[in-house]
Order: C-alpha cells, then sequence, then structure tokens
C-alpha cells in the first residue's frame, strides 16, 4: 500500500521555526504539553492532541515528513534551515545540543522561557528528541565522531583570530574579529562577533572557524 506523505506541509500547519507540522485541526502549532497545545479543542475526540499538535512529541516521533502525513518533522529542520551538522547556524552545548539562534544561549536554568522555548533552547529535551544536525538544523544533535574532525582548526590558521577573547572568527569577517560593528560584516553576528561565539561553544579543536580556541 502506498503511505501518505506530506513533505511541504500542503495538508496540515506548519511550524518552521521548530521544524514541525502539526495536525490541520489543531488550529495552532506547537508549544509545549501543559502549555495549552494538548488541550486544542479542534482536534477530534479520541485522538492524541500531544502527538498531533505539541512539539516535543512531534520531534521524538522522528516521522520525517517526506516518508509520512501529519503529524511529521520538517525535512528542513528548524526555521527553514537545511542539515547543519556542526551547527554553524545554532548555538552549541559542549553536550553535543545544538539550540535555535533564536535562543541567545543554549540550555541552563531558565532555558524554557528563552525565544525558541524547551523545544529549541534545553539540551535535554533536544537530546530526548533525538534530531541529528547531520539530517537537521537547529535544534538538533550534533554528531560525535571518534575520529578529529577534518575541518577543525585548532590554531585559527583559516580564521581570523582575536587574542584578547581567545576567538578565532570567520575569514568572511574583513580581517578583523570583534569590535564595533562586528554584526555588519560579511559574516554577521555568528561568525565575526566575539561575544556571539563564545556563547556557541565551538572549540577549533573541534570545529572549523567560527570557534573558540
Amino acid at each position: 500500500c502506498v503511505v501518505p506523505r506530506d513533505p511541504t506541509c500542503a495538508t496540515g500547519l506548519a511550524n518552521t521555526r521548530e521544524g514541525i507540522c502539526c495536525a490541520a485541526e489543531c488550529g495552532v502549532c506547537g508549544g509545549a504539553v501543559g502549555g495549552g497545545c494538548d488541550s486544542r479543542f479542534n482536534v477530534p475526540e479520541g485522538r492524541s492532541t500531544d502527538t498531533r499538535c505539541c512539539t516535543q512529541p512531534i520531534l521524538q516521533a522522528n516521522r520525517p515528513c517526506s516518508q509520512f502525513a501529519p503529524p511529521c518533522t520538517l525535512d528542513s529542520g528548524g526555521g527553514g534551515n537545511g542539515p547543519d551538522p556542526t551547527c554553524a547556524t545554532g548555538i552549541l552545548s559542549p553536550d553535543g545540543s545544538c539550540c535555535s539562534s533564536s535562543c541567545g544561549r543554549c540550555g541552563g536554568t531558565g532555558c524554557s522561557g528563552l525565544s525558541g522555548g524547551a523545544s529549541a533552547c534545553c539540551t535535554n529535551s533536544i537530546l530526548n528528541a533525538d534530531r541529528s544536525c547531520s539530517q537537521f538544523g537547529p535544534p538538533c544533535v550534533v554528531d560525535r565522531f571518534p575520529g578529529p574532525n577534518p575541518g577543525a582548526d585548532p590554531t585559527c590558521t583559516t580564521g581570523i583570530f582575536d587574542s584578547a577573547t581567545n576567538t578565532c572568527c570567520d575569514s568572511q569577517c574583513g580581517g578583523e574579529c570583534g569590535g564595533s560593528g562586528c554584526s555588519r560584516r560579511p559574516g554577521g553576528r555568528t561568525k565575526c562577533c566575539t561575544g556571539a561565539i563564545l556563547d556557541s561553544n565551538r572549540f577549533c579543536r573541534d570545529f572549523a572557524p567560527p570557534c573558540i580556541v
């Protein structure tokens, strides 16, 4: 038999920030269990609202929309981003969690109250969802390899080094790492501002610039 699928979430409700596609009858897509998404009145009686309308259960189910009908996970990941194996577009935690950039930081006390909620900003939620960054954009989990990352740059030879903060900016940043106007340089805030790089927890021993030496 042919399994229904909906790669573009045409028959459901898309939440691109969370990377999910809810059932159409939810009315609103996403949110925390117990925070309202599990009591949406439009869901037909007898159907679980948790697995059809709430972010975390949909992510944990690991049902890609390229293979299934809603509820499912958008193949492009959160925010419409494609796969991000090194968490270059998110905020990396030392445990391998890659939070959405909208969070401002990854994990810690009060993470569920950050912009993006628990599913995008709390490391436990991201690890439990088990969305590989090799397949999805943030929020996701960075794969750990037994050997050194071939793109790693421990001494910042391919980037721009800032000795005051031991950060290594991307080579796109116009010859300067950090400082006034860093967010307006070609690489943007995440690649050119030392504060953002320090917050990312990306170490040059494991990653290419931007990273921390």
